[in-house]
């Protein structure tokens, strides 16, 4: 993982209209963004996060930059693991407290399935009728 950059330094003098302006722009951000995307790969990462775009423009130059995050992300799992190394909680997304409680909702969901039912009723003891 790490900061990925992509800078480009282009004249603006005889573009044309304002429409051959927008196209040639639009052309050069996206020349940064496989940038980016070529130095994320480069660095074994698969997404950039933060991702922003910033331009300057001084007389008939513009200056483009791109910058971002680069990580690999494969799994639910790893995302969960980053939240709880960064002190954030990934049960939170979620309605149980436990990965046992989750894992055990989703269980029973697959019962009720095999067994024809959907929602069922509960004593006061909490078992189905």
């Amino acid at each position: 993982a790490g900061l990925v950059i992509a800078r480009s330094v282009k004249e603006m003098r005889d573009l044309g209209s304002k429409k051959k302006t927008e196209l040639k722009r639009d052309k050069w951000w996206g020349e940064l963004r496989r940038e980016i995307r070529g130095h994320a790969r480069a660095l074994g990462c698969n997404v950039v996060m933060g991702y922003e775009e910033k331009s300057s423009i001084f007389d008939d130059a513009i200056i483009m930059t791109a910058s971002g995050t680069a990580v690999s992300i494969s799994s639910r799992r790893e995302i969960d693991q980053g939240l709880t190394e960064m002190g954030l909680s990934p049960k939170a997304r979620r309605s149980s407290s436990s990965e046992g409680d989750y894992k055990k909702r989703v269980d029973n969901k697959k019962k009720d399935k095999e067994e024809g039912g959907g929602h069922r009723k509960r004593d006061g003891d909490g078992k189905k009728r």
